[in-house]
């Protein structure tokens, strides 16, 4: 699963981040 996070990663983490005031770093 992470190394999936890390591959979808920087878009998934920052539209994330956008919408859900989410941050996964």
């Amino acid at each position: 699963w992470i190394q999936v996070m890390e591959g979808l990663g920087q878009e998934v983490a920052e539209r994330l981040k956008s919408v859900y005031g989410i941050d996964l770093q």
